[in-house]
């Protein structure tokens, strides 16, 4: 499990970085699109995509929690393994 973690430490943060890029576009859109017209679908479809950018924002924390708890699982895991002399069994 520690092996991954660099790896998976990697994958969040990427995930956080394409969010945040994938938000500041959408709200691009979203401001262009209000100039011409608030109730074109276009604008409809950026403001959904606003939402749903925000709702997967506020999982990030759990993500990385849940992240952390699977590390810290896999190390006591790791040092019980080999506790007891149960070694190959």
């Amino acid at each position: 499990m520690p092996e991954n973690l660099p790896r998976n430490v990697l994958t969040i943060v990427m995930v956080v970085i394409i969010i945040a890029i994938g938000a500041i576009v959408i709200d691009e859109f979203s401001q262009t699109l209000t100039t011409q017209d608030t109730t074109s679908v276009a604008w409809n479809v950026t403001q959904e995509g606003l939402g749903g950018m925000d709702t997967f924002g506020d999982w990030i924390d759990i993500i990385v929690i849940m992240t952390v708890i699977a590390v810290v699982i896999g190390l006591i895991y790791g040092v019980f393994r080999y506790v007891g002399g149960a070694v190959g069994y």
